[in-house]
Protein backbone atom coordinates (compact mmCIF):
# COMPACT_ATOMS: atom_id res chain seq x y z
CA UNK A 1 0.00 0.00 0.00
CA UNK A 2 1.25 3.58 -0.95
CA UNK A 3 -0.03 6.28 0.95
CA UNK A 4 -0.11 9.83 -0.82
CA UNK A 5 1.99 12.85 0.54
CA UNK A 6 2.60 16.23 -1.16
CA UNK A 7 1.17 17.55 -4.86
CA UNK A 8 -1.32 14.54 -4.20
CA UNK A 9 -2.50 12.62 -7.77
CA UNK A 10 -5.95 11.37 -7.68
CA UNK A 11 -4.91 8.86 -10.01
CA UNK A 12 -1.83 7.59 -8.58
CA UNK A 13 -1.52 8.54 -5.05
CA UNK A 14 1.85 9.23 -4.70
CA UNK A 15 4.01 12.19 -4.00
CA UNK A 16 5.49 14.93 -6.94
CA UNK A 17 8.68 15.98 -6.80
CA UNK A 18 8.58 19.33 -9.67
CA UNK A 19 12.08 20.43 -9.17
CA UNK A 20 13.73 16.70 -9.89
CA UNK A 21 11.12 15.16 -11.85
CA UNK A 22 11.03 12.11 -9.18
CA UNK A 23 8.08 10.50 -7.80
CA UNK A 24 8.28 9.34 -3.72
CA UNK A 25 6.17 7.30 -1.39
CA UNK A 26 5.48 5.76 1.52
CA UNK A 27 5.20 2.13 0.74
CA UNK A 28 4.10 -0.32 3.72
CA UNK A 29 5.84 -3.96 3.30
CA UNK A 30 4.28 -7.53 4.28
CA UNK A 31 5.75 -11.24 4.10
CA UNK A 32 4.26 -13.94 1.80
CA UNK A 33 1.51 -14.47 4.52
CA UNK A 34 0.25 -10.88 3.94
CA UNK A 35 1.34 -9.92 7.88
CA UNK A 36 3.12 -6.50 8.00
CA UNK A 37 6.45 -6.17 8.30
CA UNK A 38 7.41 -2.60 8.52
CA UNK A 39 7.66 0.85 5.86
CA UNK A 40 10.31 1.62 3.11
CA UNK A 41 10.79 5.28 1.67
CA UNK A 42 10.65 4.56 -1.90
CA UNK A 43 11.12 6.25 -4.96
CA UNK A 44 8.63 4.85 -8.54
CA UNK A 45 10.29 4.55 -11.47
CA UNK A 46 7.96 7.12 -13.82
CA UNK A 47 8.52 4.82 -17.10
CA UNK A 48 7.90 1.28 -15.74
CA UNK A 49 6.38 1.64 -12.51
CA UNK A 50 8.94 -0.34 -10.38
CA UNK A 51 9.43 0.83 -7.07
CA UNK A 52 12.95 1.44 -5.83
CA UNK A 53 13.64 1.16 -2.03
CA UNK A 54 15.53 4.25 -0.79
CA UNK A 55 15.72 3.13 3.06
CA UNK A 56 13.62 1.27 5.43
CA UNK A 57 11.78 2.54 8.42
CA UNK A 58 11.85 -0.48 10.34
CA UNK A 59 11.85 1.06 13.72
CA UNK A 60 8.35 2.76 12.80
CA UNK A 61 5.23 0.41 13.65
CA UNK A 62 3.03 3.24 12.13
CA UNK A 63 2.17 6.64 10.44
CA UNK A 64 0.24 9.09 10.81
CA UNK A 65 -2.27 9.04 8.26
CA UNK A 66 -2.31 12.54 6.25
CA UNK A 67 1.02 13.85 8.20
CA UNK A 68 3.65 13.39 5.04
CA UNK A 69 4.61 16.66 3.15
CA UNK A 70 7.35 17.39 0.86
CA UNK A 71 9.88 20.68 0.80
CA UNK A 72 11.15 21.19 -2.51
CA UNK A 73 13.96 23.41 -1.07
CA UNK A 74 16.13 21.02 0.45
CA UNK A 75 14.30 17.54 -1.18
CA UNK A 76 13.07 16.47 2.15
CA UNK A 77 10.02 14.29 2.71
CA UNK A 78 8.56 14.55 6.41
CA UNK A 79 6.16 12.54 7.86
CA UNK A 80 4.76 11.69 11.42
CA UNK A 81 6.14 8.08 12.64
CA UNK A 82 4.92 6.13 15.70
CA UNK A 83 7.80 3.86 17.38
CA UNK A 84 7.90 1.37 19.05
CA UNK A 85 7.15 2.77 22.01
CA UNK A 86 4.15 4.63 20.81
CA UNK A 87 5.85 7.87 21.09
CA UNK A 88 4.91 10.10 17.77
CA UNK A 89 8.27 11.20 16.08
CA UNK A 90 8.85 13.40 13.16
CA UNK A 91 11.13 12.39 10.38
CA UNK A 92 12.85 14.35 8.23
CA UNK A 93 13.83 12.23 4.79
CA UNK A 94 16.59 13.63 2.77
CA UNK A 95 15.88 12.68 -0.61
CA UNK A 96 19.78 13.46 -1.73
CA UNK A 97 21.57 11.23 0.81
CA UNK A 98 19.13 8.60 1.48
CA UNK A 99 18.97 9.26 4.99
CA UNK A 100 16.72 10.70 7.46
CA UNK A 101 16.76 12.42 11.42
CA UNK A 102 13.95 11.98 13.90
CA UNK A 103 12.94 15.02 16.46
CA UNK A 104 10.10 15.11 18.86
CA UNK A 105 6.17 16.50 17.27
CA UNK A 106 5.46 19.99 19.04
CA UNK A 107 2.36 19.86 20.91
CA UNK A 108 -0.32 17.90 20.48
CA UNK A 109 0.10 17.85 16.67
CA UNK A 110 -0.40 14.88 14.42
CA UNK A 111 0.32 16.99 11.07
CA UNK A 112 3.45 18.99 10.10
CA UNK A 113 3.58 20.50 7.05
CA UNK A 114 6.96 22.36 6.38
CA UNK A 115 8.27 24.20 3.61
CA UNK A 116 11.45 25.54 5.65
CA UNK A 117 13.29 22.31 6.74
CA UNK A 118 16.46 23.86 7.98
CA UNK A 119 14.02 25.50 10.40
CA UNK A 120 12.38 21.99 11.31
CA UNK A 121 16.14 20.49 11.71
CA UNK A 122 17.62 23.44 13.51
CA UNK A 123 14.12 23.49 16.12
CA UNK A 124 12.61 20.56 16.56
CA UNK A 125 15.46 17.60 15.68
CA UNK A 126 16.84 16.23 18.74
CA UNK A 127 18.28 12.55 17.66
CA UNK A 128 19.47 11.19 14.36
CA UNK A 129 19.06 7.85 12.87
CA UNK A 130 21.38 8.06 9.93
CA UNK A 131 22.84 5.44 7.36
CA UNK A 132 25.95 7.45 6.33
CA UNK A 133 28.94 7.91 8.28
CA UNK A 134 29.82 10.93 9.66
CA UNK A 135 32.69 12.85 6.79
CA UNK A 136 35.75 14.77 8.35
CA UNK A 137 36.19 18.38 6.10
CA UNK A 138 37.14 21.81 6.72
CA UNK A 139 35.33 25.02 4.84
CA UNK A 140 37.96 28.45 4.78
CA UNK A 141 37.58 31.14 5.85
CA UNK A 142 35.04 31.30 7.94
CA UNK A 143 33.61 34.19 7.47
CA UNK A 144 33.91 33.94 3.85
CA UNK A 145 33.67 36.69 1.59
CA UNK A 146 33.91 36.39 -2.17
CA UNK A 147 35.05 32.37 -2.09
CA UNK A 148 35.15 29.27 0.04
CA UNK A 149 37.55 26.57 0.22
CA UNK A 150 36.27 23.20 1.08
CA UNK A 151 39.15 20.35 2.35
CA UNK A 152 37.85 16.94 2.51
CA UNK A 153 39.49 13.44 3.03
CA UNK A 154 37.85 11.16 0.37
CA UNK A 155 38.21 8.28 -2.06
CA UNK A 156 35.42 9.12 -4.15
CA UNK A 157 33.60 12.23 -5.95
CA UNK A 158 32.14 14.75 -3.63
CA UNK A 159 28.57 17.19 -3.37
CA UNK A 160 28.65 19.84 -1.93
CA UNK A 161 25.56 21.66 -1.73
CA UNK A 162 25.17 24.97 -0.15
CA UNK A 163 21.69 26.06 1.79
CA UNK A 164 20.58 29.51 2.80
CA UNK A 165 18.50 29.62 6.49
CA UNK A 166 15.68 29.41 4.97
CA UNK A 167 16.12 26.43 3.56
CA UNK A 168 16.98 27.28 -0.04
CA UNK A 169 19.76 25.40 -2.26
CA UNK A 170 21.52 28.01 -3.57
CA UNK A 171 24.62 26.07 -4.59
CA UNK A 172 25.15 22.25 -5.55
CA UNK A 173 28.12 21.30 -7.01
CA UNK A 174 29.94 18.02 -7.90
CA UNK A 175 33.92 17.11 -7.35
CA UNK A 176 35.67 14.52 -9.06
CA UNK A 177 38.06 12.68 -5.60
CA UNK A 178 41.36 14.25 -5.36
CA UNK A 179 40.11 17.72 -6.26
CA UNK A 180 40.82 21.31 -5.33
CA UNK A 181 37.06 22.32 -4.16
CA UNK A 182 36.75 26.27 -4.51
CA UNK A 183 33.61 27.69 -4.66
CA UNK A 184 32.44 31.32 -5.86
CA UNK A 185 30.39 33.15 -2.84
CA UNK A 186 30.20 36.76 -4.60
CA UNK A 187 26.42 35.86 -5.37
CA UNK A 188 25.70 35.41 -2.25
CA UNK A 189 23.98 37.84 0.10
CA UNK A 190 25.53 38.53 3.48
CA UNK A 191 23.95 35.76 6.14
CA UNK A 192 24.40 31.85 7.60
CA UNK A 193 24.93 29.65 5.43
CA UNK A 194 24.72 25.30 5.95
CA UNK A 195 27.55 23.77 3.92
CA UNK A 196 26.84 19.98 3.01
CA UNK A 197 29.39 17.29 2.10
CA UNK A 198 28.22 14.01 0.58
CA UNK A 199 30.83 11.09 -0.54
CA UNK A 200 30.08 7.60 -1.49
CA UNK A 201 28.38 6.68 2.30
CA UNK A 202 29.76 9.54 4.24
CA UNK A 203 28.02 12.48 4.49
CA UNK A 204 28.11 15.74 6.93
CA UNK A 205 27.19 20.12 7.47
CA UNK A 206 28.76 22.90 8.64
CA UNK A 207 27.77 26.37 9.19
CA UNK A 208 29.82 29.31 7.60
CA UNK A 209 29.23 32.64 7.54
CA UNK A 210 29.07 34.83 4.21
CA UNK A 211 30.51 38.60 4.86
Amino acid sequence: MIRACFHYNILTGVNYDNVNDKIFALNATYDSLFNYTGNEIVELDKETGDIIVLAALDEFTGFVGGSSSFDQNTGSFLLVGVDTSNQMLMIVFDTYTNTFETGFVPGPVSEIACDNTIFALNNYIITSVKENEEIDFIVSPNPATDRLKVTVNAGEDVLVRIYSTNGNLVISKEFSAGENIELHLDFLPPGAYLVNVLSGRMDGSKKIQVL
